[in-house]
């Protein structure tokens, strides 16, 4: 519920009337609920000024990569901005509920975790389509086997690791890399212009995550 139903159903619904810039901002508080959260539902995951500042700083990564341009819808859709920041707190609860599951044989958990992400959501799918969704082409087949193969099952392996190696806290910075990946994806395949702000949301965010990386050392 909270790492993929939940979280997918309000982003995809709230950026219905949010733009992604904005979206990607408000993403951008997960990792400050997830240190909140380790800091109480974890032992060894405390929070400290070195993670409170590498936050801060992958927060301000994401501005300086959107454009301070982006912050000034804030408050003219408040519902479906307040979903997307429902999501980034899911995501935060997930990342806690994960951690305590680690211990737990990977592949057998991560089918699990499909398997029961697709018998709830499923039916409400089936209930609200209409008939030419129900009759995708080949296309949009391969597509959908596409994302469910890479960003989702093995994203879902690559997190059990990154928890259990590194913990919640850390691993819910590399939320701050989505957006940024996100541009220079586009610059690369689909020869988008990139801008010179990029540049500098990459140095800053990477200034967060060495923060972060420290902040968990110590």
């Amino acid at each position: 519920m909270f790492g993929n139903v939940v979280p997918f159903s309000l982003i995809s619904w709230g950026q219905t009337r949010v733009d992604a810039g904005l979206t990607a901002i408000f993403m951008a508080i997960m990792p400050l609920v997830t240190i909140l959260l380790a800091h109480v539902f974890t032992r060894d995951e405390k929070i400290n000024c070195w993670k409170f500042a590498g936050v801060i700083c992958g927060i301000f990564g994401i501005v300086i990569l959107m454009g301070p341009a982006s912050l000034t819808g804030v408050g003219t859709e408040l519902i479906h901005q307040l979903a997307i920041l429902c999501a980034a707190v899911c995501y935060a609860i997930n990342a806690i509920v994960t951690r305590k599951l680690v211990a737990l044989p990977k592949l057998p958990m991560v089918a699990t975790l499909m398997l029961c992400s697709a018998v709830i959501i499923t039916p409400a799918y089936l209930i609200t389509a209409d008939n030419q969704v129900l009759a995708p082409s080949m296309a949009s087949i391969l597509a959908v086997l596409a994302l469910t193969i890479g960003p989702t099952i093995i994203a879902t392996w690559l997190i059990l690791i990154v928890i259990e190696r590194q913990g919640a806290s850390f691993l819910s910075q590399i939320n701050f890399m989505v957006p940024l990946f996100g541009v220079f994806f586009g610059a690369i395949f689909l020869h988008e212009v990139l801008p010179l702000n990029a540049w500098f949301a990459l140095a800053t965010i990477l200034v967060a995550l060495g923060l972060s990386r420290l902040g968990s050392r110590l």
